[in-house]
């Protein structure tokens, strides 16, 4: 459906900032992780829309190195702030 944004207010267009943290993520994420994905049965990589769960449509497998899970292979920087101490401690105050 098409809306005439010089009349109307898109309400399909969210703003990333108003969504919880871990949606910010997922959002975030659809597009800049690196790992193995694996679509959800029946789902396309065009399935997922901003404020969804990232695992509504697809699964995303992080390799690590054998022994030391806390090094990534890849550059995959969601994953690695979310390991931060940083990260956790904004966690523990939001929470």
């Amino acid at each position: 459906m098409l809306i005439d944004t010089s009349k109307y207010i898109d309400y399909s267009i969210v703003n990333p900032s108003k969504l919880p943290i871990d949606l910010q993520f997922d959002l975030c994420q659809r597009c800049h992780i690196q790992g193995n994905v694996v679509l959800n049965e029946g789902k396309s990589f065009f399935d997922f829309k901003p404020g969804m769960k990232l695992s509504e449509v697809m699964n995303v497998f992080m390799p690590v190195y054998k022994d030391n899970e806390e090094q990534h292979i890849m550059a995959s920087h969601a994953e690695r702030l979310k390991l931060s101490k940083c990260f956790w401690q904004f966690r523990q105050e939001k929470n």
